[in-house]
């Protein structure tokens, strides 16, 4: 197959010349797909396609998947073309979404990828690098002598704490807290606490309403202003950070999450009990009841909570050299 010229050098004449094809319940042909293809390099972006294919009846999702295949038969075989199709995962917020659409996510997942996993490759474009995606988004530069004192210094305190007593850091996962790896994590994630970052991805994205994207963006922004406009004195921001009293904050934690039932709990236990035993101050009972309450409101989540090894973890602070 020679490289195609198109004819009306694509753009809105190019898609009228499909006429009743460009429609989801029609699909048009390869010969179709190549005369409205401009010559030269092309690169295709479909964001998040099976979002789409959720709103489409089944013949409307055969046809698109048909005419996906056609596509990418037509790609295969042009110089300098390429396709690229994003996948939102199993982000649970589109899980709801697919059914209230009364179709079944995971069957059009599994089509989708069985239809094009011979001829595409699969790339993650973050991997294992959440963090420094998440932290680079945010600000702009960040002082690494900065990020490695501050994982020195933590290291150095859990290896302290756990030389005092070995129950008073948690022992299980695949790096401990005393490990050169997770002064390595620490460093990664600086200046948030790698703890917070993984309940942020893990069990809030896990939840319905939460886009581990967007979501983990916007929180940890909001946690940023909020440390930020209280002048708090910290190294690390870390689950004992969030400030329940911020409305934007628990906008994003309570009603965005539909979690509204535990606004008496931070009434009560945060901005009552824990304040009053810190003195009328932002002290450890208030940064304790505030890692607690963040770790429950993944209810569905049978782990949900913690020991007090992981709470001396997720809320440790080097400043000071309390936890």
């Amino acid at each position: 197959m020679g490289e195609a010229v198109s004819p009306h050098g694509g753009g809105a004449k190019a898609l009228a010349s499909l006429g009743a094809a460009d429609n989801p319940e029609g699909s048009p042909n390869a010969k179709q797909i190549e005369a409205v293809l401009p010559s030269g390099p092309i690169l295709f972006l479909i964001d998040e396609l099976v979002i789409y294919m959720a709103k489409l009846s089944e013949r409307g999702q055969g046809n698109l998947l048909g005419f996906l295949n056609l596509l990418t038969s037509v790609v295969s075989n042009r110089p300098q073309t390429v396709l690229v199709l994003t996948d939102p995962g199993q982000q649970a917020v589109y899980s709801r979404q697919s059914h209230a659409s009364l179709l079944n996510w995971p069957r059009v997942q599994r089509t989708s990828k069985r239809f094009f996993g011979r001829k595409m490759t699969s790339i993650d474009p973050i991997g294992d690098e959440s963090a420094k995606v998440i932290v680079r988004r945010l600000f702009g530069s960040v002082d690494k002598a900065a990020a490695q004192r501050v994982a020195q210094t933590y290291s150095d305190l859990y290896v302290r704490v756990a030389a005092t007593d070995s129950r008073l850091l948690p022992t299980g996962g695949s790096i401990p807290p005393t490990s050169p790896g997770y002064k390595k994590s620490i460093a990664d994630c600086y200046p948030f606490h790698p703890r917070l970052l993984k309940t942020a991805e893990e069990r809030l994205g896990a939840m319905d309403s939460f886009q581990k994207s967007r979501g983990v963006l916007r929180l940890f922004a909001r946690i940023i202003r909020s440390v930020w406009n209280q002048k708090a004195d910290c190294e690390l921001i870390s689950a004992g950070e969030v400030n329940w009293s911020d409305k934007d904050i628990r906008s994003d934690l309570l009603e965005r999450l539909q979690r509204d039932r535990f606004s008496a709990a931070i009434k009560a236990d945060i901005e009552g009990h824990a304040i009053d035993l810190d003195g009328g101050n932002r002290g450890v009972h208030t940064r304790a009841a505030s890692a607690v309450l963040l770790e429950s409101l993944d209810t569905a989540n049978s782990s949900g909570g913690f020991d007090a090894p992981e709470l001396a973890l997720r809320n440790s602070s080097a400043r000071g050299r309390r936890s």
